[in-house]
């Protein structure tokens, strides 16, 4: 996870401290020493795309209009996207990032329309600079229903639809064993998993 400001972008009123580049490319060259591939996933946005602390910015409640309804802050993101993606080149890391997250976690509550006009020209913006070989991943606004369909062309192969199902914040799922956690996933999150049909 890397934040929108990893390559200096940082407004007066955030409180964001840049430096994080250089030690993002020295952890990707170890990975390469070691053999492990990269998926850098952008982690926050201005404004914060869903609420949650690791937006880089809680707010009082789960939203993303704060960036959804900001034509600025979501020109930001995109150039946050196309200057990682060129870091990324620049630096020749390409054989070790081998995915790209372009938003992690937009909320469910905020204008889809918004949400996948951001994710095609964040995914036009890593093929431009990146190529198709790098996977390009997109959430799916803890919904994952509402992506059937959406970029089944060729031209968006090699994409996935990333969905996270949380057990660790609630007291009764912490304790489960890992057969448990598969249980009860098959029981409280099939309709989810069975709703989505989309394969890039």
């Amino acid at each position: 996870p890397v934040g929108h400001w990893i390559m200096g972008d940082i407004a007066n009123d955030e409180p964001y401290v840049d430096g994080e580049w250089g030690d993002f490319v020295r952890v990707v060259r170890l990975c390469r020493k070691h053999g492990v591939q990269v998926w850098v996933d952008l982690h926050t946005a201005p404004g914060s795309q869903n609420g949650f602390d690791n937006s880089g910015r809680t707010l009082p409640t789960p939203t993303g209009v704060g960036w959804s309804g900001s034509p600025a802050n979501v020109d930001r993101t995109l150039k946050a996207v196309r200057e990682i993606a060129e870091g990324i080149k620049e630096e020749g890391l390409e054989d070790v990032v081998t995915g790209f997250g372009v938003l992690n976690e937009p909320f469910k509550g905020q204008n889809e329309a918004q949400v996948k006009d951001f994710d095609d020209r964040a995914f036009r913006i890593v093929r431009e600079v990146l190529g198709s070989e790098t996977t390009v991943y997109i959430a799916d606004m803890f919904e994952a229903e509402r992506f059937n369909g959406f970029w089944d062309d060729d031209e968006h192969s090699n994409t996935v639809l990333d969905s996270h199902y949380y057990h660790v914040f609630a007291e009764t799922p912490r304790g489960f064993s890992p057969r448990q956690h598969i249980a009860y996933v098959c029981e409280k999150n099939s309709r989810d998993l069975n709703a989505c049909c989309w394969e890039g």
